[in-house]
C-alpha cells in the first residue's frame, strides 16, 4: 500500500492543477483513470465514474468511487479532498521545481552530500548543482532547513495540500476493495466512498456543485452517510496531531460609498466618499466585537481586502466614490446578522465624519471655541459638507433593488437581467473576479437607480461558506478516531472549527433561510454563482478534516512528513473504517 500512495501522490503532484485552470480537468482524468485500474471497479464499473459540473466553464469533474461492502448495509463513509492547488509564483524562476518531488530529492541528497568530508562523498553528487543546493540552503528558514536535510519530508507544490490525502484516499479505496472482491472481510460491512473536487482553493465550485449528486448516490445506492473525512493536512500542537470536526463560516461583505463630488478648492462643501469609507474601515477592521467564542476557539475578526476610491483617472476632485470588501469569518452569525450589524456602522460613520468634518470647518474658520460644542453635542451642521453627510441612508442591495423596481418597473428588470448577463461571460472568460464584479455591480446598480446624494450600499462578494458544527456526532467521530490512532501510537487533538475555511461548510445540512437572506444581498446570485438550496439543506454528514501531517501550504517551502503521509495517517484510517463497519 506504501508503494501505491508513493506512485500516486507523485504522479499527482506533477499535474500543476492550478486553481481554474484546464489543468485542473487533467488531474481529473488521471484519477479516474487510476481509479479504473483498481481490481474492485474492473469487475464494478458502474461503481466509478467522473460527474461533470453543470454549467461549469472549465468543464471540471468530480472523479469518484464507491465500494459496497459484501451485505446489504447502507452505512458508508465518505472520503475526500481537493485536486487543485494554488499558484506556484513565489517559486520565480523555479516553478517546474515546484511539480517535481524527484528534483527535490535529488536537492537533498546533494544537500546532504555537502554536510560529509570529501573522502565519504556520494559519487552521483558531481552529477548535481550544488550552486543551487547552497542558494535554496541560504534562503530557506532554519527549521526548514534541518527537515529539509532529514530527508523525513516530502518537498512540492500540493504534496501536503493536499495531493498527499487524495493519495490516502485512493490507496485506502484499493484496500478495501480487495477485501470486499477477496471476501477477507468478516468482522462487519459497510461502504467506501471516494470523492475528489475541483477548486477548493478558489471558490470551491466543486464541492457546492458535487451535493446534488452526493444526494444523488445516496439515493442510487441505498447509501446512508455515517462519517465524512476530508483529508485536509493536519498540523501537530504540542505532540498532539490535530483534527476538526466542525468549519468556520465565512461572508465577504463589500460596500460601496457615495459623496459628494467638489472640487479641493471648496472641500467643505463636498463629502468624501473615502474618508467616509476610512470611518467605516477603522470601526470593522480587527474589530474584537466580530470575533466569536466558541468553548475551544476564537474566530479571527474581520480583515480587509480591498480598500480604495472608484476613481479610474486623476483629478483634483473630493473622492465622490469609494468601495471595497472584507473578509467576515463566523461560527454562529448569520448573514442577516451581519448585514444588520455593518448597516448600523454604516450609519455611525456617515455620522462620525459629519461630526469631524463640523469640527474641522469650525476651527479652519477660527471658531475653535464652538468647535468642541459642535462636535460633541449639536446636530445642526453649519458647515455644507457635513450637514449633507449626517442625512445620508445606508442601503442593502436588496433595498437598492427593490427602490429602482419600484421606481422603473419592467425597465430595470429588462437592465438587471442584460447586466447579469455580460458579467457572467467576463466571469467565465477570466477578466475578473466575484469580489470586483460585484463592486463594479454594485455601481452601476447605483447609476441606475439616479440617487445622487450620500450614500452607502451593503451587500455580499461570493464566495460564501456556512458555518457547520458536527456537534455531538462530531464527538462520537472524535473518540473513535482517537481509539484507532491510539492503536498507531498517534495522539490527537481536537478542535471544534478549522478557521481556515473548508468545503465541510457544504455537508452540514445548511440552513435554507440562511442560504436565502445570503442569496438576497449578493448581486452575483443565479447561474454565475449559486447553490442548491434543498440539495444543501438535504446533505448533512457528521464530518471531520483529518489527513497527514504537513507544514508551510500555499508557500515555497510545502512539505508533508512521510511517515505520516505513508504509515501512521492511512494506518488510522484503516483502524477507524474497521471499527466504525464493526458497529
Amino acid at each position: 500500500m506504501k508503494e501505491l500512495m508513493e506512485r500516486y501522490v507523485r504522479e499527482l503532484v506533477k499535474i500543476p492543477s492550478t486553481s481554474n485552470t484546464e489543468a485542473e480537468e487533467t488531474c481529473a482524468d488521471h484519477i479516474a483513470q487510476e481509479l479504473a485500474k483498481q481490481p474492485y471497479f474492473k469487475e464494478h464499473p458502474e461503481q466509478m465514474g467522473k460527474y461533470l459540473l453543470p454549467g461549469d466553464s472549465f468543464s471540471r469533474s468530480v472523479p469518484w468511487g464507491l465500494v459496497k461492502g459484501n451485505d446489504k448495509s447502507g452505512k458508508t463513509i465518505i472520503l475526500t479532498g481537493h485536486y487543485d492547488v494554488v499558484d506556484t509564483e513565489e517559486y520565480g524562476n523555479e516553478r517546474a521545481l515546484a511539480y517535481d518531488i524527484e528534483k527535490w530529492e535529488n536537492l537533498v541528497k546533494t544537500g546532504q552530500t555537502m554536510r560529509m568530508p570529501d573522502d565519504k562523498c556520494d559519487p552521483i553528487s558531481e552529477k548535481r548543482d550544488p550552486e543551487a543546493v547552497k542558494r535554496i540552503l541560504q534562503e530557506m528558514p532554519e527549521e526548514v532547513r534541518e527537515e529539509f536535510l532529514s530527508g523525513d519530508w516530502m518537498f512540492g507544490r500540493g504534496c501536503a495540500d493536499m495531493k498527499g490525502g487524495l493519495a490516502i484516499g485512493m490507496a485506502l479505496l484499493e484496500w478495501y476493495g480487495r477485501l470486499v472482491t477477496e471476501k477477507e472481510w468478516n468482522k462487519g460491512t459497510g461502504n467506501l466512498l471516494f470523492v475528489s473536487v475541483p477548486d477548493e482553493e478558489g471558490y470551491s465550485a466543486g464541492m457546492r456543485g458535487a451535493v446534488p449528486f452526493l444526494n444523488e448516490l445516496k439515493e442510487r445506492f441505498e447509501l446512508e452517510y455515517t462519517a465524512l473525512i476530508d483529508l485536509e493536512p493536519a498540523s501537530v500542537e504540542e505532540g498532539a496531531k490535530t483534527i476538526y470536526t466542525g468549519s468556520v463560516g465565512k461572508t465577504m461583505p463589500a460596500v460601496l460609498v457615495q459623496g459628494v463630488k467638489a472640487h479641493v478648492l471648496n472641500c467643505f462643501q463636498g463629502v468624501s466618499a473615502l474618508g467616509v469609507l476610512n470611518s467605516f474601515f477603522m470601526k470593522t477592521e480587527l474589530a474584537p466585537e466580530f470575533a466569536e467564542k466558541s468553548n475551544t476557539e476564537i474566530c479571527p475578526p474581520p480583515t480587509w481586502f480591498c480598500l480604495r476610491d472608484r476613481k479610474e483617472g486623476y483629478d483634483v476632485s473630493v473622492p465622490f466614490r469609494a468601495g471595497g470588501y472584507m473578509s467576515m469569518l463566523g461560527f454562529k452569525k448569520t448573514p442577516d446578522e451581519v448585514i444588520r450589524q455593518l448597516k448600523e456602522l454604516g450609519k455611525e460613520s456617515f455620522e462620525e465624519y459629519a461630526r469631524r468634518m463640523e469640527e474641522q470647518w469650525l476651527t479652519v474658520n477660527k471658531k475653535e471655541a464652538e468647535a468642541g460644542i459642535h462636535a460633541e453635542q449639536s446636530r445642526c451642521f453649519t458647515c455644507p459638507g457635513a450637514a449633507a453627510a449626517a442625512t445620508a441612508k445606508v442601503l442593502t442591495v436588496s433595498e437598492l433593488m427593490e427602490f429602482c423596481r419600484k421606481e422603473q418597473g419592467e425597465i430595470f428588470d429588462r437592465w438587471l437581467f442584460e447586466r447579469y448577463g455580460a458579467w457572467k461571460i467576463l466571469l467565465e472568460q477570466g477578466k475578473t473576479n466575484f469580489p470586483s464584479a460585484t463592486l463594479d455591480f454594485m455601481e452601476q446598480l447605483l447609476n441606475q437607480s439616479k440617487i445622487s446624494g450620500p450614500v452607502m450600499i451593503l451587500g455580499f462578494a461570493p464566495p460564501f461558506y456556512p458555518a457547520v458544527d458536527s456537534g455531538k456526532e462530531g464527538e462520537i467521530l472524535f473518540n473513535e478516531m482517537k481509539k484507532a490512532a491510539e492503536k498507531e501510537g498517534v495522539s490527537l487533538k481536537r478542535h471544534e472549527y478549522f478557521c481556515g475555511i473548508s468545503d465541510l461548510s457544504y455537508c452540514g445540512g445548511m440552513d435554507k433561510e440562511e442560504l436565502a437572506a445570503y442569496a438576497a444581498q449578493t448581486l452575483l446570485w443565479g447561474s454565475a454563482y449559486a447553490m442548491d438550496i434543498e440539495a444543501m439543506a438535504k446533505l448533512k454528514i457528521p464530518s471531520m478534516l483529518f489527513g497527514p501531517w504537513g507544514k508551510d501550504i500555499h508557500t515555497r517551502w510545502e512539505r508533508v512528513n512521510k511517515v505520516s503521509l505513508f504509515e501512521k495517517t492511512p494506518a488510522v484510517l484503516k483502524n477507524f473504517i474497521e471499527q466504525m463497519f464493526d458497529k
